[in-house]
């Protein structure tokens, strides 16, 4: 079910969140980049950051 649901979304299975550490990582690193690219005009480009195949916004996070 598991698997079926992530093929659904177009999202990998690890993109599950594991653990409530895990969330707060996420949140604070996409409040932290929108932050810093905010302050230089750069909001556009938060989409693009989040859609990155190297997911860094996911730096930090504990791997499963």
């Amino acid at each position: 079910m598991l698997l079926e649901a992530s093929g659904l979304q177009g999202r990998p299975v690890t993109s599950l969140v594991f653990s409530y550490e895990d969330i707060k990582r996420r949140a604070f690193n996409r409040l932290f980049a929108w932050r810093i690219l905010s302050n230089l005009g750069l909001q556009a480009r938060f989409a693009e950051l989040e859609k990155h195949p190297s997911r860094p916004l996911d730096l930090g996070v504990k791997a499963a």
